[in-house]
C-alpha cells in the first residue's frame, strides 16, 4: 500500500492499494522533477517478479511562472521490470539526480552463469505550451547489461548501490559464498 503526506508528515492520505498478493521489498525514490518511482518484489505461482510503478512530477495550472497549484499527474499502470525477471534477493534502485534510475539485481546472464544486471529507466519531457513548466510524459527500460560474477562464487542476498554523479561513478555492494 501507498501513502503520502503534503505537510512533513502530520497528517496522511489513505491508503492506496498498489499491488495484489505477496509483495516484499518495496522500495520507492523520485526523480529531479519531482515523479514517483514505487519497485516492489512479487512471486506469482513460480515465478518472481520486480515491479515498478510511476506518477510522472506533478503539473502546475495557471501561468507557469510559480502562481499556479500543482495538479497531480497520476499513476502510470504497474509493470515488471522487463531485465528483472527471477531476480531474487533484494535490487538496489538509485536516482541519477536528474531524471533517470538505476536498477541493479544478482541473477542469471544470457548463458545461466551469475552476473550483476544492470537498467536504466529515462523519462522524456517536453513544455506543451510557451510559457508551461515542462512535463514528464513517458518512461522507459533499457536493455540488460549483465556483467558476470565470479562462477565460484555463489551471489546471495541482494544489492545496494549509490551513484556518485560528480565523479561519474556507481558503487555496488553484494556478497558471494563459495559454492
Amino acid at each position: 500500500k501507498r501513502q503520502a503526506s503534503h505537510d512533513g508528515g502530520l497528517s496522511w492520505t489513505e491508503p492506496l492499494r498498489i499491488a495484489e498478493g505477496v509483495c516484499t521489498s518495496p522500495h520507492v525514490l523520485s526523480d529531479a522533477m519531482g515523479g514517483v518511482h514505487l519497485f516492489w518484489h512479487q512471486r506469482t505461482g513460480g515465478t518472481a517478479s520486480w515491479w515498478h510503478q510511476w506518477s510522472p512530477a506533478a503539473t502546475e495550472d495557471g501561468d507557469g511562472a510559480g502562481e499556479g497549484r500543482k495538479t497531480p499527474a497520476g499513476w502510470e499502470r504497474a509493470e515488471r521490470v522487463p531485465g528483472f525477471s527471477d531476480v531474487e534477493g533484494s535490487v538496489a534502485v538509485v536516482s541519477d539526480g536528474a531524471l533517470g534510475l538505476h536498477g541493479l539485481g544478482l541473477g542469471l546472464d544470457g548463458y545461466g552463469e551469475p552476473a550483476l544486471l544492470h537498467q536504466t529507466w529515462t523519462t522524456s519531457v517536453e513544455a506543451p505550451q510557451e510559457g508551461a513548466a515542462p512535463v514528464q510524459t513517458k518512461g522507459e527500460w533499457s536493455r540488460v547489461e549483465a556483467t558476470r560474477l565470479d562462477p565460484t562464487q555463489k551471489p546471495v542476498g541482494g544489492v545496494s548501490a549509490v551513484l556518485q554523479p560528480v565523479v561519474g561513478e556507481l558503487d555496488v555492494l553484494y556478497a558471494g559464498m563459495a559454492e
